[in-house]
């Protein structure tokens, strides 16, 4: 579990960077979760890929497991998908 926290945190920081390649690298280290496809839709959403990201949206907001991870995305995912992509 430390070690997804990790990975995310540095994918989040590599994301910051414009690193997005790198940024997906440590996303895929970090766990199965909601919240981390909604990290992975929003490296696609920055670099440009909007459809790619629309999946990872799409993903998270079609879960329905009850957790932390996906009470924080979920409403954030559903509104990336009202969006014009």
């Amino acid at each position: 579990m430390y070690w997804e926290n990790y990975h995310r945190a540095c994918g989040i920081m590599e994301m910051k960077k414009g690193h997005f390649e790198r940024a997906r690298n440590h996303f895929a280290k970090a766990g199965d979760n909601p919240l981390t496809w909604y990290y992975i839709g929003q490296a696609w959403h920055q670099e440009g890929d909007h459809y790619k990201a629309y999946e990872w949206y799409r993903k998270v907001a079609g879960c329905c497991n009850n957790s932390l991870d996906l009470g924080n995305v979920k409403y954030k995912a559903f509104m990336r998908l009202q969006e014009k992509l």
